[in-house]
């Protein structure tokens, strides 16, 4: 197998991250809708857990 289901998920986290840096820079103001997209994306590929912390991480460190 070329990819397990866990390395799509980290390269998802780490990507998001890289998205949520710039916004917290205050870079792209605008990536808060893509973030939000991101994370939806990641319940709809059914890692709800994985997104929830994203979601809580967001809301603790704005």
């Amino acid at each position: 197998m070329l990819l397990r289901v866990s390395d799509t998920e980290e390269r998802i986290v780490v990507h998001i991250f890289k998205k949520v840096s710039k916004y917290r820079q205050g870079k792209a103001p605008n990536l808060l809708a893509e973030i939000d997209r991101d994370i939806q994306a990641l319940k709809d590929f059914g890692a709800q857990g994985l997104a929830k912390m994203i979601e809580i991480f967001l809301i603790n460190y704005e």
